[in-house]
């Protein structure tokens, strides 16, 4: 999901969030765990209450295995990456669950670029030799609306822009008022 929480025309300051599509959030992920174990403790309750107890370890061995990959499953899909960009600076910080890490850069001299590895679109932010892959995570058509947005607004803040909407990756300088 690439939405624009802050920006336009008026405002000094964009921030582009970039975040992972996970249907489901942490609380209705745990609801449905909650709903799978009440189902499965409920069916194993009546044979472990006629003795065959070893049903009910299997339940809640099957229960703790269900778990585990549901967490690992949402952990290792969870990724947010934000991007704040005004006159002076771009800062783009990335979350997972693993690692968190911001890089603060000029905003004068990065670019945004797309190049295309093994037949899939990647959205990178360069400065220099430096390059931060933006929503690896994203299917390709949110990579490309991204970068659309980053340069937007890249666009409106400094000294260049576009130069046409055929060829998204051009860009014409031209001489800031003032």
């Amino acid at each position: 999901m690439v939405r624009e929480i802050e920006g336009g025309t008026r405002s000094e300051r964009s921030r582009i969030e970039v975040r992972s599509n996970l249907s489901l959030t942490l609380d209705r992920l745990s609801g449905v765990f909650l709903l799978i174990s009440a189902v499965t403790l409920g069916v194993a309750l009546l044979p472990t209450l006629l003795g065959y107890w070893p049903i009910m370890a299997v339940a809640v061995l099957h229960l703790a295995i269900v778990g585990w990959c549901f967490r690992i499953a949402w952990r290792g899909h969870w990724a947010r990456q934000e991007i704040e960009i005004d006159a002076e600076t771009i800062r783009i910080g990335s979350r997972t669950v693993g690692s968190d890490s911001e890089q603060i850069w000029p905003a004068a001299w990065v670019r945004v670029e797309r190049v295309a590895l093994r037949s899939e679109l990647r959205v990178f932010l360069a400065l220099r030799q430096a390059r931060i892959e933006i929503g690896r995570f994203l299917p390709e058509f949110e990579r490309r609306e991204a970068a659309d947005l980053i340069a937007i607004a890249l666009a409106r803040r400094l000294t260049y822009s576009k130069a046409g909407s055929a060829d998204r990756n051009s860009y014409k300088d031209r001489v800031s008022p003032g």
